[in-house]
């Protein structure tokens, strides 16, 4: 009785165990890796330092965009209007693709261009 007791939740294991490893596999990697779709938001400059800017997302951006980002100030093109003219204060638009960091303030690694609005 025993030894069928074992046998039968070493099947149940064995069952369950196959079935989370398919649904990993058929679900989990669209979860993790991004599919690097081009994404645009709108931000306020708050500080501009030598390596990096930190902006604050808009009320007219979707709530996951609404946040403090850091950007790597090699983003800018040297010698642009925007490199000379970025200050505290300026609206631009950023389109980037990829991983943003969950910290505080999150990290924005591959920015595609960044534009000044109105």
């Amino acid at each position: 009785m025993k030894k069928k007791m074992v046998m039968l939740f070493v099947g149940i294991f064995v069952v369950v165990s196959i079935f989370v490893v398919l649904l990993v596999g058929q679900y989990g990697s669209s979860s993790i890796f991004p599919d690097n779709t081009p994404t645009i938001f709108d931000a306020e400059v708050l500080e501009v330092h030598p390596d990096y800017l930190l902006v604050q997302g808009l009320e007219n951006n979707d709530l996951n965009h609404r946040g403090t980002f850091t950007i790597p100030r090699n983003s800018l093109v040297p010698g642009s209007e925007l490199a000379d003219s970025i200050s505290q204060g300026s609206r631009v638009q950023i389109t980037y693709a990829g991983i943003v960091t969950e910290t505080y303030p999150a990290h924005i690694y591959e920015v595609i261009s960044i534009h000044f609005i109105e």
